[in-house]
């Protein structure tokens, strides 16, 4: 028997991977781990017993390993199943399930997912949107701007009377603007990079 654990990412796992394995009791008497692997190499995952739990109905085993999975790793594990010598036909069955448990507190779920991309995206677009204001308030400036008159005292030459704020904002804008489609093309390219490494080393 052979279990295999895939993290998928974003982020790595918030906590080591834990399992359970609960079987019939009527036709299995002992599971122990006989071999890990991680992403297709000899690897000790330090696999420990939890707790066991063991019925009329219910043969459950709770495993943790030391392993906090990184996106892309595999982690597979090889077990070996006793079964017991059948006298007759069973009743009823229960059928072999598999199952994660303990893989971190919701709040450490939510951080490795938004963490990479949400903070990553959402700045680069108030930072976006802080840059369009910029420049709406520098066109709005030159609007609303008056004419000089230069006949009046102390605005010989003009340039000294000349308000220069709305070209300063416009500056501001238009170099800020600049630089988030510059960051967005860099953070989307890397991105895509990441996730081809991610699924070539899966």
């Amino acid at each position: 028997m052979r279990i295999t654990l895939q993290s998928v990412g974003p982020g790595p796992a918030p906590a080591a991977a834990s399992f359970s394995v609960a079987l019939d009791p009527q036709v299995v008497s002992d599971i122990r781990i006989t071999a890990t692997r991680l992403n297709h190499k000899a690897h000790d995952a330090g696999v420990r017993l939890r707790s066991q739990t063991l019925t009329s109905s219910l043969f459950e085993t709770r495993c943790r390993t030391k392993m906090k999975l990184k996106p892309g790793d595999q982690l597979d594990l090889d077990l070996e199943v006793r079964t017991r010598k059948l006298t007759g036909d069973l009743p009823t069955i229960k059928h072999p399930s598999v199952g994660l448990i303990d893989m971190g507190n919701h709040v450490a779920q939510r951080l490795s997912w938004w963490i990479p991309w949400q903070i990553r995206w959402r700045l680069l677009a108030t930072a976006s949107v802080i840059s369009v204001l910029c420049v709406v308030i520098a066109f709005s400036g030159f609007m609303s701007k008056k004419p000089i008159n230069s006949n009046e005292i102390g605005c010989d030459p003009i340039a000294r009377c000349t308000d220069w704020r709305p070209l300063y904002w416009l500056e501001a804008g238009v170099i800020s603007f600049a630089c988030c489609m510059a960051l967005t093309v860099v953070t989307f390219v890397v991105e895509k990079i990441t996730q081809i490494r991610c699924r070539t080393s899966a």
